[in-house]
């Protein structure tokens, strides 16, 4: 399901826009901070009590993805022709979730809302070495509008001493870290933890196989109960560890 953003989906926004940052962070270390994000909470509050800055979220048990977009109107510009333009300022889908088409979605529902809406076309910047987003982009029918230049000039860059970022390699560790970023400094009983991470409670076995299993070896989630690990009340919590990677994923100091 996709609707407009609330409130209350503001902790799991943050989440995401950590994600998208480390990305840029990534690409570009000269110009992005690491573990940081565009928006802070209250900047996210304004952004969603604004109706010309509407964010939608894809919903599925928990958000796997957002676009925050707004509406750009030339009128009676000197140079320019009279144009409704819808700007996607951030589009973003869940580590965890890539392959499940819910991009294509989102912007698929972002395309007819701006057709409502009035608007000749859609635009949006991404970042040159960004390839998977491009290639997206591409698919979906967008084309190169214009072109922004560089020319570097400072020789000590970043790039050449940037710290390691805390990206995922594989699927297996994007699932991981997806667990750390839902369970945080909480307490959740096993029932709401795979509700929070999208997944059916049949899929038990699943969940132990690929999501609790591995941070448990890796030594980043413990049992509340030690003693009693069938225990009904059973809770889990992240380790020492666990909180570190959570600190590093979200830019918060738990520790």
């Amino acid at each position: 399901m996709i609707r407009k953003a609330t409130e209350e989906d503001i902790p799991r926004l943050m989440e995401l826009l950590h994600q998208v940052n480390m990305v840029h962070y990534e690409l570009r270390p000269d110009l992005f901070k690491p573990n940081t994000t565009k928006y802070d909470e209250a900047q996210l509050r304004e952004l969603l009590a604004d109706e010309s800055t509407p964010v939608f979220v894809y919903e599925q048990m928990s958000v796997l993805g957002y676009a925050f977009v707004r509406i750009e109107h030339v009128q009676d510009d000197r140079l320019l022709q009279d144009r409704r333009t819808l700007y996607i300022d951030d589009l973003c889908v869940d580590i965890a979730a890539r392959g499940q088409h819910v991009g294509s979605q989102l912007f698929d529902f972002v395309r007819r809302w701006a057709e409502q809406q009035g608007c000749q076309s859609i635009t949006l910047n991404v970042w040159e070495g960004n390839e998977s987003a491009f290639k997206f982009y591409q698919k979906a029918g967008m084309k190169i509008r214009k072109t922004c230049m560089e020319l570097k000039l400072d020789k000590t860059s970043k790039e050449q001493t940037k710290p390691k970022a805390v990206l995922p390699k594989t699927k297996g560790e994007a699932r991981v870290h997806k667990m750390v970023l839902v369970i945080g400094k909480q307490k959740l009983p096993r029932r709401q933890i795979m509700a929070d991470l999208g997944l059916k409670q049949k899929s038990r076995q699943a969940f132990i196989d690929h999501y609790w299993r591995p941070a448990w070896e890796q030594g980043l989630i413990d049992l509340v109960h030690p003693n009693v690990p069938n225990k009904p009340e059973q809770t889990y919590r992240l380790t020492a560890k666990g909180l570190e990677l959570y600190s590093l994923l979200t830019g918060k100091d738990w520790l």
